[in-house]
């Protein structure tokens, strides 16, 4: 679908509003012959071309976005539990104050992304290539990072809680200038990989890096 728009549109969370504006989105981004769907609460708006949009207080929860490309988009208080983002390329996607649970990016590309003051519980970077990303104030729980790629992320009063991060290459991109926090279970999940960046990040003393990687490393 061609970008139409030449500025921001602002969605708010009324039910006219969304159905006019997401029928006009399906009736630009689908073929003719297609069979659509039109059902909110499975809706799937997946290799759709997204561009310069903000949401604003949606509930997106289990919508498919599988196959899109999205760019300049910001969602704000939105709800976006299971979403399915698969095989898709993000740039400059924002998520303020938002409801990740269960999301999927597995073999995404996400490029300028951020995640700002979002609790991301459940959520799958497997395969996934991370460009200058922006988590600043988030959290992440029990979140999957196999063969994540990371190049360039800002970590700023960060969480990382129960999450493996022994496959994940491009730790030593993490911004110096980040304070974050791990606890234990990341550490022992991680095999005791955990490199000396993401430890200078985290303020853990160079004495207990050794000790804490030698307990868990098998």
């Amino acid at each position: 679908m061609a970008n139409q728009h030449t500025e921001k549109r602002l969605f708010s969370s009324t039910p006219d509003q969304w159905n006019e504006w997401t029928w006009n989105i399906l009736q630009k981004s689908y073929k003719k012959e297609d069979s659509v769907k039109y059902r909110r609460d499975n809706l799937n708006l997946s290799s759709v071309d997204w561009h310069n949009l903000e949401f604003e207080g949606y509930d997106l929860s289990g919508f498919s976005f599988r196959n899109s490309t999205m760019k300049d988009i910001i969602f704000t208080r939105c709800s976006l539990e299971d979403g399915n983002f698969r095989k898709s390329n993000l740039t400059r996607i924002h998520f303020f104050d938002c409801v990740l649970v269960g999301l999927d990016f597995t073999l995404s590309r996400l490029d300028d992304c951020e995640f700002n003051g979002s609790d991301l519980i459940l959520v799958n970077f497997n395969n996934t290539l991370i460009e200058d990303q922006c988590m600043d104030e988030s959290s992440f729980a029990t979140c999957f990072f196999k063969h994540t790629q990371i190049d360039g992320l800002s970590m700023h009063f960060t969480g990382i809680l129960d999450c493996d991060l022994h496959q994940v290459s491009g730790l030593n991109t993490i911004s110096k200038d980040s304070i974050s926090f791990l606890d234990v279970n990341t550490i022992a999940n991680s095999r005791g990989r955990i490199p000396d960046i993401l430890y200078d990040v985290c303020r853990v003393e160079k004495k207990y890096r050794k000790p804490l990687n030698s307990l868990f490393n098998q």
